[in-house]
């Protein structure tokens, strides 16, 4: 397929054709029409296919020099045609698409390439001819192709009548278009067997691929005289023949559709007046194909190869091109390509654990699965029956993938031969196991390795359905004390336990715990015997192997004492091959009796004081009377004073005792005791010092003293009042 560029008004417009991909019929849709091969019969005719009786022609398809779907007329009983028209729906759409409104069983493939683009990149590259073999075939690029040599365009479909004296043949139909009438038009049509292409982006001289199987149908087309002598050869690609020198054997030799005889195997025809195709490049009334510019031609396969109802041989590829003469010599000029399949096959696989168990990627299964990938290969056929696959299939595993398919690379998981013995045909790969956690997917791709192959294009199946997922473990361990605190003497002890919580097995699980020190630990049970073991202090379990959802535990116990008093910390590590660690910890207090400890009674400092007043400090009195005194006792220290008392040398009236003062017995601290005493007849001046003394709870006595002066003095004289003197005041009389 190419852009294309045509100048207004002129032969080369610009328009992008989007080439028809593979199409296929499944052998359902023959089996549905109730298709069967006959053998060939000298009735049956190419351009009567379909009708009842040789005297007509066009009950299938139209061999009238245009492409449109014309009504019934004389010489045409409207069959189908290469487009819509006024008779109805045509093989393609104006885009060159397979038309959809062309839902007939009888319509069993078609293919549409468009070549008008310049600069054409599908030129016979280097002079080759028809009798070479496909491996000195080379293809490049041209810029302006001669225009008589240039496909514009060029179709192929395939047929099988329903009904008529030809029902179940295999009816091919060509057509093509192409740049010039200036000159004679001589086409070639392949129908190869294998997967015959070329392409060359670059332009440089490529080589075709694939190549030629005995077999192989030729048809050459070849219009001289302006178009009025008309001549339809069909070869076969025969090596064998005895033509050493050219591997072509012709198998027939046919003219106009238009005059052909009853019993025909090929016929063409060409377009005596202006064609104005619905795609590009000559769908406008400018750019019309000139007469001898389209040529169409059909050819009864089943009649012409002579086929029994099972034996139609399988075709891949259909290609035209544009030839110097008619001679199978010519040189090769133009050439475009496409897919034509009649037989096809499909490779569906499907991973499977041993006992044959579909996986996919959405349930996980543990790494120990023992995983093959089945495929399943089914030749069909367009018409009769399809052939057993025969060949091989290549398996190949991709993996640990996120997403996504095995669409290229993997692991080679072996090959398997198809002997052709059923179909469809079952083959399987090597089992693998061991698998790591991850998506995995396979891929298996067939081979037709037969001479030639029925299935040249093969199959393969890289869907997701092709996936499954190996779960991942998740492995833990727990650590558990017996008691979080014991008294020393008790034992202690521990419980291990590992679990496998993931989907998967996990591998190489080994515990690690190193004990308390200090302490003789021993195993007090375990649920796999033999599996843990105490060496140099420290618990060791495994390796083992732990599949989903398993466990295993382990219970250890120590002897404790005094020594052993305080905290025991203990940390259990658990490690596989296959999914990392990891640890848990657990403690155990041993409490110990506590010392005794004798506490000496606390020493209490005590400060016993009095204190002592006798008010006032000084006073005077007249000889003979009596001087009155205040004495005031006080505890000014911090413990209590018992059995107080006041002493007072030179006032005996003033000494005091608890006998006298009842408060004297016991004076708590800051407490104060007033009292008023007397010293009668005083006949003279003293100081007295009264002494308070107060007995503490230990320790000596603590005393005070206070003194006071006493002034005696004589009595006073008493006062003689003398008799004032009178003094006159008399104003002096006045003189005067």
């Amino acid at each position: 397929m190419r852009d294309a560029e045509r100048s207004a008004g002129g032969r080369r417009g610009r328009l992008v054709v989007v080439r028809t991909g593979r199409l296929r019929l499944l052998l359902a849709l023959a089996a549905a029409a109730g298709l069967a091969l006959l053998f060939a019969s000298s009735s049956s005719a190419v351009h009567d296919a379909g009708c009842t009786s040789a005297t007509t022609s066009g009950c299938l398809f139209e061999l009238d020099g245009n492409v449109q779907n014309d009504v019934a007329a004389a010489g045409n009983n409207a069959g189908y045609d290469w487009a819509d028209g006024p008779g109805g729906p045509g093989v393609f759409t104006a885009a060159g698409t397979r038309n959809p409104l062309l839902a007939d069983p009888q319509l069993l493939n078609a293919t549409f390439e468009a070549d008008y683009a310049t600069p054409d990149n599908s030129y016979f590259a280097q002079s080759a001819k028809d009798i070479d073999d496909v491996s000195s075939w080379k293809c490049g690029s041209v810029n302006n192709p001669t225009p008589k040599d240039e496909i514009l365009n060029a179709y192929a479909a395939l047929f099988s009548p329903a009904a008529g004296t030809d029902a179940g043949h295999l009816i091919l139909y060509v057509g093509s278009e192409r740049g010039s009438n200036n000159g004679d038009s001589f086409m070639g049509f392949w129908l190869f067997k294998s997967g015959v292409s070329c392409n060359s982006p670059s332009g440089a001289a490529t080589p075709f691929s694939g190549a030629h199987e005995v077999g192989d149908i030729l048809v050459l087309s070849n219009f001289t005289g302006g178009g009025s002598n008309p001549l339809v050869q069909v070869y076969r690609w025969n090596p064998a023949t005895l033509q050493a020198t050219n591997p072509l054997e012709l198998l027939t030799e046919g003219g106009f559709c238009s005059a052909a005889q009853a019993g025909d195997a090929a016929c063409g025809a060409n377009n005596a007046a202006l064609v104005q195709t619905p795609w590009a490049p000559s769908n406008s009334a400018a750019t019309a194909l000139q007469t001898n510019e389209f040529l169409e031609v059909g050819i009864d396969l089943t009649s012409l190869l002579d086929l029994s109802s099972n034996s139609v041989p399988c075709f891949a590829r259909f290609q035209a091109e544009t030839r110097t003469s008619q001679q199978t010599t010519a040189e090769l000029k133009d050439f475009t390509s496409g897919d034509l399949n009649t037989c096809s096959s499909t490779t569906v696989t499907t991973p499977k654990d041993a006992s044959g168990t579909a996986l996919n990627d959405s349930t996980p299964v543990p790494s120990s699965t023992v995983v093959h990938d089945d495929a399943v290969v089914t030749g069909s056929s367009l018409v009769g029956s399809a052939p057993n696959p025969t060949g091989t299939v290549s398996f190949f595993l991709c993996g640990p993938i996120a997403s996504g398919t095995c669409d290229t690379g993997g692991i080679d998981e072996g090959t398997a031969t198809l002997s052709g013995s059923d179909n469809p045909a079952t083959a399987s790969s090597n089992s693998v196991s061991g698998l790591a956690a991850g998506r995995y997917c396979f891929r298996a791709a067939y081979t037709d390795t037969g001479s030639p192959p029925n299935y040249g294009q093969g199959s393969s199946d890289n869907s997701s359905s092709e996936c499954f997922l190996i779960g991942q473990p998740a492995i833990h361990v727990t650590k558990t004390a017996d008691a979080s605190t014991v008294n020393a003497g008790d034992p202690i002890g521990f419980t291990v336990g590992v679990s496998n919580t993931g989907s998967a097995t996990a591998t190489g699980v080994t515990v690690n715990d190193p004990l308390p020190a200090g302490l003789t630990w021993s195993i007090d049970g375990q649920s796999n015997a033999g599996l843990c073991s105490i060496a140099s202090d420290t618990l060791s379990c495994g390796p083992a192997t732990l599949a989903s959802g398993g466990s295993f535990s382990v219970h250890i116990t120590a002897q404790t004492s005094a020594a052993a008093c305080g905290t025991h910390d203990n940390t259990a590590s658990v490690t596989t091959s296959n999914d990392g660690s990891d640890q848990a910890s657990a403690s155990v207090t041993v409490q110990c009796p506590p010392p005794v400890v004798v506490t000496p009674p606390p020493v209490v400092v005590t400060h016993p004081a009095i204190g002592i007043t006798k008010l006032p400090a000084t006073q005077t009195v007249t000889t003979g009377s009596t001087a009155t005194f205040t004495i005031a006792v006080t505890n000014t220290g911090d413990v209590t004073l018992t059995n107080v008392t006041v002493t007072d040398a030179l006032s005996p009236g003033c000494a005091r005792t608890k006998a006298d003062i009842a408060g004297l017995a016991s004076m708590a601290p800051g407490a104060t005791l007033t009292y008023t005493c007397t010293s009668p007849a005083v006949t003279a001046s003293f100081t007295n010092v009264a002494v308070a003394t107060g007995t503490p709870p230990s320790g000596p006595n603590v005393t005070a003293s206070a003194s006071a002066a006493v002034v005696a003095q004589a009595p006073l004289k008493p006062v003689v009042k003398k008799k004032p003197k009178v003094v006159s005041h008399k104003k002096p009389k006045a003189t005067g």
